[in-house]
Formats: C-alpha cells, sequence, structure tokens
C-alpha cells in the first residue's frame, strides 16, 4: 500500500515528504488543513483513486465496529471521538471532507502542529469501500488484495511466507526488484544458518550473543530506534498501587547492568523518549534505593512478566538478581508465548511486566499519548488530569521552547511523580545483508519501502 504522506531520515531528523497527498497547507493556528492528492494514480485493478477512498479510511478507522486501537490518535479531529465512542452515529459530523479542488479537508478541534505525521500511518491509507461491501474482510487476503504501492501481495502463507510483486500500475519511479519473498522463520539459528547458505539475503536481527561475532563483518548493519523499552505497573493490583514500592523499584534499576546482560547492544534510557525524539536523561529519581519491609511490600509478592525469548529472560534474571542484591527481596519470574502474552496485557496487564513501544510517527506525542486516559493502551489504571491536559496542549506548539517544557512536566508526571513505567533502554535492531543487495530501507522507523532497493 502506499501512504498520505511518508517519512524520510535526513541529517536534521526525521521530516514529512509527498506521497499520494503532493501539497498541504494549515491556518494559522494549525486547526485547519487542506491536502492535495497526487494526480494519475490508480489502483492495481486499474480504479483510479479518489478523494472519497480517502474519506472511507476514516469512516472505517473511527467506526465504532472496526475496534481500531489507534483510533484514539485522531480524536484531534472534530466530531472523531464522539463517533469513534458512538455518541453520534453519522460521520458526516466528523471534520474530514472533500473540497471542491480535488483535495481532502480536516478541520480539527484544536491546534495540531504535528497532523501531518499522523496522515504517513498505516491506519489511514485509502480504504476501498466498494470491494470491502461486496468482499467483506477477503479483501485483505492476497486473492482478493488490491493496492496502490510499489509492490502488490500476491501470497500470504500465514505463518511460513509472504510475496510481494512489482505493482507495474505504481503511480511513481516502478520498483527495482521484481519480486520480493518474505520468509517466517521462528528459530534464530534456521535463520542463520539459511543466512550463512546464501538461501536468504536478509535478516531483520540476530541473536545478541552472535553479535560480538557478526559485528566486524561488512554484512552487519546495527541501527538504533525510535523504541523505548521499560517495565510497566498496573497500579490496580496491589502491591504496585503503593508510589513508594514503583518509586523504590525504580531506583533499584541499574540500567548499565541491563544492557550489559543484553550484551552491550542497547542504549540505557531514563526517559520514555528515545533519542530521535528529544532524549532526555534529566528524568532521574535521585534517591538510593533501601531494602524493602513487608509495609512496603503491602503483603504483596513481586513478580515480572515477560514474553518467552532468550532476551527477554536474560533481562529478567538480571533484574531478579538486582532487586534481590539491591532490596533483599525475590523477584519470581514469569514467561508466556507472545500470542498469549499480548492479549493478556491489553486485556488485563499482571501488577508488573515487559513491555516496549516503536514510535508510530517521528513526534514525542505518540508515546506520551499512549498514557492519556483516552489511550486504548492505557490500561494500568492511570488517570491524571494534569497529564492529559498537557499532553493534548503539546500539539498546540511547534518545535521550540514552549513545547519543550511542556513535554518535560508530562514525563515529570509520568515517570517521576506517579512512577507509572520504569524505562530501560532504547531500542535497536541488528541486520544482516548480503552484500550485493543495495539500498535497503534501513531507519529508525523499520519502515520497510523497498521502493529502490535492488540486487547487484
Amino acid at each position: 500500500m502506499e501512504p498520505l504522506l511518508d517519512l524520510e531520515e535526513t541529517k536534521d531528523g526525521i521530516k514529512v515528504k509527498k506521497a499520494l497527498f503532493t501539497r498541504w497547507t494549515s491556518s494559522k493556528n494549525f486547526a485547519q488543513w487542506s491536502f492535495k492528492i497526487q494526480k494519475g494514480v490508480t489502483w492495481s485493478d486499474g480504479v483510479a483513486l479518489e478523494g472519497q477512498h480517502i474519506v472511507d479510511s476514516f469512516a472505517r478507522l473511527l467506526h465504532p465496529e472496526t475496534g481500531a486501537f489507534f483510533s484514539f490518535l485522531y480524536y484531534v479531529i472534530d466530531g472523531a471521538k464522539a463517533f469513534n465512542t458512538g455518541k453520534t452515529k453519522t460521520f458526516s459530523r466528523v471534520g474530514v471532507s472533500l473540497d471542491g479542488d480535488g483535495g481532502v479537508r480536516f478541520q480539527l478541534n484544536q491546534p495540531c502542529a504535528y497532523f501531518p505525521k499522523l496522515l504517513a500511518l498505516m491506519s489511514v491509507m485509502p480504504f476501498r469501500k466498494d470491494l470491502f461491501d461486496k468482499h467483506g474482510e477477503k479483501i485483505f487476503a492476497a486473492e482478493k488484495f488490491v493496492g496502490l504501492g510499489p509492490y502488490i501481495l500476491k501470497k500470504w502463507d500465514h505463518d511460513r511466507e509472504i510475496l510481494l510483486l512489482r505493482n507495474d500500475k505504481y503511480f511513481g519511479e516502478k520498483a527495482k526488484l521484481e519480486q520480493i519473498r518474505f520468509k517466517i522463520i521462528n528459530e534464530d539459528s534456521t535463520a542463520l544458518r539459511l543466512f550463512e547458505a546464501r538461501q536468504i539475503d536478509a535478516l531483520t536481527s540476530i541473536p545478541l550473543q552472535l553479535v560480538p561475532k557478526y559485528k566486524n563483518r561488512k554484512e552487519f548493519y546495527p541501527i538504533n530506534e525510535i523504541s523505548i523499552e521499560y517495565l510497566a505497573f498496573n497500579l490496580k493490583k496491589p502491591p504496585y498501587d503503593n508510589l513508594k514500592l514503583r518509586k523504590t523499584l525504580a531506583m533499584a534499576v541499574d540500567r548499565r547492568q541491563v544492557v550489559k546482560s543484553l550484551s552491550h547492544a542497547f542504549r540505557p534510557a531514563q526517559s520514555l523518549l528515545p533519542e530521535g525524539l528529544m532524549f532526555s536523561e534529566k528524568f532521574r529519581l535521585n534517591e538510593t534505593a533501601s531494602p524493602l519491609t513487608q509495609p512496603a511490600l503491602n503483603e504483596g509478592e513481586l513478580s515480572l512478566h515477560f514474553y518467552t525469548d532468550e532476551n527477554q529472560s536474560l533481562l529478567a534474571q538480571n533484574l531478579q538478581w538486582q532487586f534481590k542484591e539491591s532490596l533483599g527481596v525475590d523477584l519470581k519470574l514469569f514467561s508466556e508465548e507472545w500470542k498469549s502474552y499480548l492479549g493478556k496485557i491489553n486485556n488485563d496487564p499482571p501488577g508488573m511486566y515487559r513491555i516496549g513501544w516503536m514510535s508510530l510517527f517521528p513526534d514525542p506525542l505518540f508515546l506520551l499519548s499512549l498514557f492519556t486516559s483516552d489511550s486504548a493502551f492505557n490500561v494500568v489504571g492511570f488517570k491524571n488530569q494534569e497529564y492529559d491536559r498537557i499532553v493534548a496542549e503539546i500539539g498546540n506548539y511547534p518545535v521550540g521552547r514552549e513545547r519543550s517544557q511542556k513535554i518535560d512536566r508530562s514525563l515529570e508526571i509520568l515517570l517521576s511523580e506517579n512512577v507509572v513505567i520504569i524505562p530501560l533502554y532504547q531500542g535497536a535492531r541488528n541486520y544482516l545483508i548480503h552484500p550485493k543487495i543495495k539500498d535497503f530501507p534501513l531507519n529508525s522507523m523499520a519502515r520497510m519501502r523497498f521502493l529502490g532497493t535492488r540486487v547487484e
């Protein structure tokens, strides 16, 4: 598929660039936005792209029956929250409409200087309502797939393989590769063996313990991502409803030891925001951790939940050792297969658990918005009116001092005053890419476009 707007990394940071939208303007207060659509764009079935396909995308995203997790990000659009929560029944009251000059207009309910970044997300790619009305959810399967991007989905053998073919109807410069085959391999050792045998051209990750072996090879590419890994607390479950306990646990974590246990493959993080998103080390609890007493534990038991993975197990064991050394408590460890674990996290999270987030667009607002009262991902009982208000106000300002001050205050509320999470390290990914592969899409956002990728 093709995004409404794209993102690219430059020496000055991550910038928004044109895609299906080619030009855009806003009012002085960033509350009204107008976007012009690229001319001559057709879907892979030959149907011309229309502005209505974009309006239909927002209608589907925000419809209550869709249950889209990221719908809350678009509550800045006038009427979006009321429609998404069922308070209004008609999408015509939402501030997304066609203009009279072949474009799309957005009316917001507040100033939002970062709004174009929201249009780079997959959630709002154009949607063919005519095909959905005819085929239903089958339009997302390879047999019925119709797209706009440089490649089209030809085959999807779930849990085994995905095959993309070049889309010769793509409106822009045609992709260099005729096809791309993605192998889904669960065992790292199997994937590495296939790479070494040249049966795979690229790997998107390798086991951390093997980084020293590969880091000096020309095939090795380490990439820092705009993601953060952290411990989260469910504030509704004792003993983690005790702020004193959460502060004590946060003070006990030595991030240098955490990173050491993971082969020094990551950068320690004190903040929710990684490098590239106003990275800061200032949100540090300066007190010294002391052994926990039974009253501090509130007669509860400390446990850490994480998904089954060798690296996560190493991290959990390191934290278990740290809490024993500095606090004198035994931390019980529980691991669970990823799909089951994710289901639990999204519905009824355990008291303390390991999780991480990639920022879906290059702005602090995404990660900060995860903890607002409206967020579908805030399932841990954190509600703070000041935090909600400040996060909403951040969008009023372009990059500058006032915006930075509000971001600092929101982080102070989240990390220092309430200790909702304990940041651990910034995410990173280690790639292995055969030298014959040129212009592989390496970037901090893990956006896999493959438009200019080629084989020499």
